[in-house]
Protein backbone atom coordinates (compact mmCIF):
# COMPACT_ATOMS: atom_id res chain seq x y z
CA UNK A 1 0.00 0.00 0.00
CA UNK A 2 1.51 3.31 -1.03
CA UNK A 3 0.74 5.96 1.93
CA UNK A 4 1.27 9.97 1.18
CA UNK A 5 3.32 12.32 3.27
CA UNK A 6 2.04 15.97 2.15
CA UNK A 7 4.55 18.62 2.14
CA UNK A 8 5.81 22.33 2.15
CA UNK A 9 8.18 23.38 -0.80
CA UNK A 10 10.87 24.34 2.35
CA UNK A 11 11.09 20.32 3.06
CA UNK A 12 12.60 19.60 -0.26
CA UNK A 13 15.50 18.51 2.27
CA UNK A 14 13.89 14.99 3.09
CA UNK A 15 14.48 14.07 -0.30
CA UNK A 16 17.92 15.96 -0.59
CA UNK A 17 19.01 14.13 2.75
CA UNK A 18 16.48 11.27 2.48
CA UNK A 19 15.64 11.56 6.16
CA UNK A 20 11.76 11.87 7.18
CA UNK A 21 11.00 13.61 10.76
CA UNK A 22 9.28 11.58 13.31
CA UNK A 23 7.89 14.45 15.64
CA UNK A 24 6.13 13.99 18.88
CA UNK A 25 2.83 13.46 19.51
CA UNK A 26 2.68 17.12 21.88
CA UNK A 27 3.59 19.12 18.51
CA UNK A 28 0.92 17.89 16.42
CA UNK A 29 -1.33 20.69 15.07
CA UNK A 30 -4.46 18.54 16.54
CA UNK A 31 -4.57 20.22 20.51
CA UNK A 32 -6.35 16.86 21.53
CA UNK A 33 -3.74 15.00 20.76
CA UNK A 34 -2.63 12.80 23.88
CA UNK A 35 -5.83 14.19 25.80
CA UNK A 36 -7.75 12.20 28.15
CA UNK A 37 -11.30 12.55 29.68
CA UNK A 38 -11.10 11.33 33.38
CA UNK A 39 -14.13 9.31 35.09
CA UNK A 40 -13.43 9.37 38.72
CA UNK A 41 -14.19 6.51 41.29
CA UNK A 42 -17.00 6.97 43.61
CA UNK A 43 -14.79 8.15 46.38
CA UNK A 44 -12.51 10.73 44.31
CA UNK A 45 -15.93 12.08 43.13
CA UNK A 46 -16.47 14.89 45.09
CA UNK A 47 -12.96 16.28 45.36
CA UNK A 48 -11.39 15.37 41.78
CA UNK A 49 -14.48 17.39 40.25
CA UNK A 50 -14.13 20.46 42.86
CA UNK A 51 -10.29 21.20 41.51
CA UNK A 52 -11.35 19.75 37.95
CA UNK A 53 -9.17 17.24 38.21
CA UNK A 54 -5.88 18.89 38.62
CA UNK A 55 -4.21 16.55 40.16
CA UNK A 56 -4.94 13.62 37.99
CA UNK A 57 -3.81 16.55 35.47
CA UNK A 58 -0.03 17.19 36.87
CA UNK A 59 0.20 13.21 37.10
CA UNK A 60 -1.08 13.08 33.44
CA UNK A 61 1.62 15.82 32.70
CA UNK A 62 4.51 13.53 34.28
CA UNK A 63 3.34 10.83 32.23
CA UNK A 64 3.66 12.31 29.27
CA UNK A 65 6.99 13.44 29.92
CA UNK A 66 8.32 10.09 31.00
CA UNK A 67 6.26 7.86 28.37
CA UNK A 68 4.70 9.67 25.72
CA UNK A 69 7.37 11.59 24.88
CA UNK A 70 9.57 8.47 24.19
CA UNK A 71 8.03 8.27 20.96
CA UNK A 72 7.78 10.25 17.34
CA UNK A 73 5.02 10.06 14.78
CA UNK A 74 5.05 9.67 11.68
CA UNK A 75 1.49 10.68 9.98
CA UNK A 76 1.12 9.91 6.18
CA UNK A 77 -2.32 9.17 4.42
CA UNK A 78 -4.13 7.18 1.72
CA UNK A 79 -5.18 10.22 -0.16
CA UNK A 80 -2.98 11.70 -2.98
CA UNK A 81 -5.31 14.56 -3.96
CA UNK A 82 -7.20 15.51 -1.07
CA UNK A 83 -7.26 19.45 -2.04
CA UNK A 84 -7.34 20.59 1.70
CA UNK A 85 -4.42 18.66 2.80
CA UNK A 86 -2.62 20.06 -0.37
CA UNK A 87 -3.81 23.37 1.21
CA UNK A 88 -3.03 22.86 4.57
CA UNK A 89 0.21 20.75 4.50
CA UNK A 90 1.76 21.87 1.02
CA UNK A 91 2.10 25.42 1.28
CA UNK A 92 -1.05 25.83 -0.36
CA UNK A 93 -0.31 23.53 -3.35
CA UNK A 94 2.82 24.89 -4.12
CA UNK A 95 4.86 21.95 -2.29
CA UNK A 96 4.87 17.88 -2.97
CA UNK A 97 3.96 14.85 -1.80
CA UNK A 98 6.24 11.41 -1.00
CA UNK A 99 4.48 8.11 -1.83
CA UNK A 100 5.98 6.07 0.66
CA UNK A 101 5.77 1.77 0.30
CA UNK A 102 4.35 0.97 3.91
CA UNK A 103 5.40 -2.74 3.33
CA UNK A 104 8.90 -1.49 3.11
CA UNK A 105 11.72 -3.01 5.86
CA UNK A 106 11.70 0.88 7.21
CA UNK A 107 7.95 0.87 8.21
CA UNK A 108 8.13 -2.83 9.44
CA UNK A 109 9.95 -2.58 13.26
CA UNK A 110 10.11 -3.87 16.90
CA UNK A 111 9.66 -0.95 19.23
CA UNK A 112 10.45 -0.91 22.84
CA UNK A 113 9.07 1.22 25.50
CA UNK A 114 11.20 2.28 28.52
CA UNK A 115 9.62 2.22 32.39
CA UNK A 116 11.52 4.25 34.15
CA UNK A 117 9.79 3.80 37.45
CA UNK A 118 10.81 0.00 36.85
CA UNK A 119 13.74 0.50 35.42
CA UNK A 120 12.67 -1.92 32.48
CA UNK A 121 12.25 -1.91 28.46
CA UNK A 122 9.79 -3.64 27.15
CA UNK A 123 8.61 -4.94 23.72
CA UNK A 124 5.92 -3.28 22.79
CA UNK A 125 3.43 -5.10 20.22
CA UNK A 126 0.75 -2.58 20.06
CA UNK A 127 -0.19 -1.82 16.67
CA UNK A 128 0.95 0.89 14.88
CA UNK A 129 4.08 0.77 17.11
CA UNK A 130 6.65 0.03 14.41
CA UNK A 131 4.20 -0.54 11.85
CA UNK A 132 1.60 1.67 9.48
CA UNK A 133 -1.62 1.89 11.70
CA UNK A 134 -4.66 3.95 10.40
CA UNK A 135 -6.18 6.38 12.72
CA UNK A 136 -9.10 5.38 14.76
CA UNK A 137 -12.13 8.67 14.24
CA UNK A 138 -13.71 8.84 17.52
CA UNK A 139 -16.45 11.33 18.70
CA UNK A 140 -15.39 11.26 22.23
CA UNK A 141 -12.25 11.82 24.03
CA UNK A 142 -10.90 8.38 25.75
CA UNK A 143 -12.46 8.34 29.32
CA UNK A 144 -10.37 6.35 31.40
CA UNK A 145 -10.87 6.11 35.73
CA UNK A 146 -8.60 8.25 37.26
CA UNK A 147 -7.15 4.97 39.44
CA UNK A 148 -7.07 3.14 36.08
CA UNK A 149 -4.71 1.65 33.29
CA UNK A 150 -4.97 2.72 29.66
CA UNK A 151 -3.58 1.43 25.98
CA UNK A 152 -1.17 3.63 24.30
CA UNK A 153 -2.70 2.34 21.34
CA UNK A 154 -5.75 4.87 22.70
CA UNK A 155 -3.35 7.76 23.26
CA UNK A 156 -1.93 7.46 19.72
CA UNK A 157 -4.37 6.47 17.43
CA UNK A 158 -7.73 8.49 18.65
CA UNK A 159 -8.45 11.66 16.78
CA UNK A 160 -11.72 13.49 16.53
CA UNK A 161 -13.81 12.59 13.49
CA UNK A 162 -13.38 16.39 12.51
CA UNK A 163 -9.97 15.04 11.16
CA UNK A 164 -11.24 12.13 9.15
CA UNK A 165 -11.15 13.33 5.78
CA UNK A 166 -7.46 13.39 6.14
CA UNK A 167 -7.89 9.59 6.07
CA UNK A 168 -4.30 9.05 8.26
CA UNK A 169 -2.31 5.95 9.28
CA UNK A 170 0.57 6.19 11.53
CA UNK A 171 3.97 4.76 12.61
CA UNK A 172 5.34 5.24 16.14
CA UNK A 173 8.62 5.00 16.72
CA UNK A 174 11.17 5.01 20.34
CA UNK A 175 13.32 8.22 19.59
CA UNK A 176 15.24 7.49 23.15
CA UNK A 177 15.82 3.84 22.48
CA UNK A 178 16.76 3.62 18.80
CA UNK A 179 16.52 -0.39 17.23
CA UNK A 180 15.74 0.59 13.89
CA UNK A 181 18.55 -0.39 11.41
CA UNK A 182 18.70 3.01 9.65
CA UNK A 183 20.24 6.20 10.71
CA UNK A 184 18.61 8.47 12.92
CA UNK A 185 19.65 12.06 14.39
CA UNK A 186 18.18 14.70 16.61
CA UNK A 187 18.28 18.48 15.67
CA UNK A 188 16.94 20.39 18.55
CA UNK A 189 13.25 18.67 19.42
CA UNK A 190 12.83 16.96 16.11
CA UNK A 191 13.77 13.46 15.75
CA UNK A 192 14.61 12.22 11.65
CA UNK A 193 14.85 9.43 10.64
CA UNK A 194 17.09 8.06 7.60
CA UNK A 195 15.34 6.02 4.43
CA UNK A 196 16.39 4.20 1.96
CA UNK A 197 15.58 5.37 -1.52
CA UNK A 198 13.26 2.27 -2.93
CA UNK A 199 10.82 2.89 0.23
CA UNK A 200 9.93 5.61 -2.10
CA UNK A 201 6.98 4.61 -4.58
CA UNK A 202 5.53 8.40 -6.02
CA UNK A 203 6.60 11.91 -5.63
CA UNK A 204 3.90 13.93 -6.85
CA UNK A 205 4.36 18.02 -7.14
CA UNK A 206 2.24 20.72 -6.25
CA UNK A 207 -0.38 22.13 -8.96
CA UNK A 208 1.51 25.91 -7.78
CA UNK A 209 5.11 24.80 -7.31
CA UNK A 210 7.50 27.09 -7.98
CA UNK A 211 9.39 26.81 -11.41
CA UNK A 212 12.67 25.95 -9.48
CA UNK A 213 11.17 23.56 -7.33
CA UNK A 214 9.71 21.83 -10.31
CA UNK A 215 12.89 21.98 -11.79
CA UNK A 216 15.22 20.52 -8.34
CA UNK A 217 11.95 17.49 -7.85
CA UNK A 218 13.00 16.68 -11.56
CA UNK A 219 15.91 16.29 -11.55
CA UNK A 220 16.17 14.48 -7.62
CA UNK A 221 14.06 12.16 -9.59
CA UNK A 222 16.23 11.52 -12.14
CA UNK A 223 19.36 11.05 -10.26
CA UNK A 224 18.50 9.70 -6.93
CA UNK A 225 14.98 7.74 -7.56
CA UNK A 226 15.07 6.41 -10.89
CA UNK A 227 12.64 3.85 -9.81
CA UNK A 228 9.77 6.04 -8.68
CA UNK A 229 7.18 7.04 -10.55
CA UNK A 230 6.81 11.02 -10.83
CA UNK A 231 3.44 13.19 -11.55
CA UNK A 232 1.86 16.52 -11.09
CA UNK A 233 -0.98 17.72 -10.22
CA UNK A 234 -3.34 19.87 -12.44
CA UNK A 235 -7.51 20.71 -12.20
CA UNK A 236 -10.08 18.80 -13.50
CA UNK A 237 -11.92 21.40 -15.45
CA UNK A 238 -15.32 19.26 -15.45
CA UNK A 239 -15.40 18.61 -11.33
CA UNK A 240 -14.26 20.34 -7.78
CA UNK A 241 -11.31 18.03 -7.58
CA UNK A 242 -7.64 17.07 -8.27
CA UNK A 243 -6.28 14.92 -10.61
CA UNK A 244 -2.87 13.36 -11.37
CA UNK A 245 -0.72 13.37 -14.77
CA UNK A 246 1.91 11.13 -14.55
CA UNK A 247 5.34 12.25 -16.09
Amino acid sequence: MILYKYLSPKRLEILQNREVAFPRLTRMNDPYEGQISWIPSEDEKKEAEKDDFQVERIQYKVHIEKTINQFGVLCLSEKLDNMLMWSHYASNHQGFLIGFDSEHDFFNTTEKEIDYDWRLTETLNTPGFGTMNPIDYRHQLLKIPTNGNYSLYDVFFAKSYHWEYEKEYRIVKNVLKVTSNYSFEERGEIMFFGFPPDAIKEIVIGLNASKKDFEVIIELAKSEFKHVRLGRIELDYDNYQLKVIWL
